[in-house]
């Protein structure tokens, strides 16, 4: 039996080629990985440029807020302020008492270099001192929690914002949007 082995440059020939595939299939997993790579970096910056515009979005409303203090007397004071340098619009403040509410509107907030007290506000949440103290006086209920603000307004992009009455910031949806009540509605 005589087998024919072929010649050496065929044998070169063949060599070269497996050779040059598994090159070419290293090659080919090498760019897979440099390929995932590059994706995991594009999705990273993709993520930190949302970051950076939603920062950018909330930065006017990042500057607002309101909040209650009792006064020397211990009565109720409503305090906001905006300092963004720039007007909020259509602006709602809910003062939460136990378990009543009173809002009232306010169709612009200029902005403040300091606190300012809402005189409107704060006037409001007095007249219904009557129906508030059956739970105890207005220190009680302060100190208990149960004397909080939360404020609704429009910034200058158009874009609606709510700050609750534990201080967190939120954008809100149109389906978030309601019409305020009449200004210094109070609901049960």
């Amino acid at each position: 039996m005589n087998l024919d082995w072929g010649s050496v440059p065929a044998w070169l020939t063949g060599a070269g080629s497996v050779a040059a595939l598994f090159f070419a299939a290293g090659a080919a997993r090498a760019a897979v990985r440099s390929s995932k790579a590059q994706a995991k970096q594009l999705d990273k910056l993709e993520r930190e440029a949302e970051i950076r515009a939603q920062d950018q979005k909330r930065e006017q409303a990042n500057q607002i807020a309101a909040w209650v203090v009792l006064d020397e007397e211990a009565l109720p004071s409503v305090q906001c302020i905006n300092a963004s340098g720039r007007p909020v619009y259509n602006v709602t403040l809910t003062c939460h008492m136990d378990t009543h509410t009173v809002s009232c509107l306010y169709a612009v907030k200029k902005p403040d270099n300091e606190s300012k007290q809402l005189n409107y506000a704060t006037r409001k949440i007095r007249e219904y001192s009557s129906m508030i103290l059956e739970a105890g006086t207005w220190g009680d209920l302060y100190r208990q929690g149960h004397l909080k603000v939360s404020i609704k307004f429009l910034d200058i992009s158009g874009a609606w914002w709510q700050r609750d009455e534990n201080g967190r910031l939120h954008e809100l949806v149109n389906d978030d949007i309601s019409s305020p009540g009449p200004s210094g509605s109070i609901t049960h």
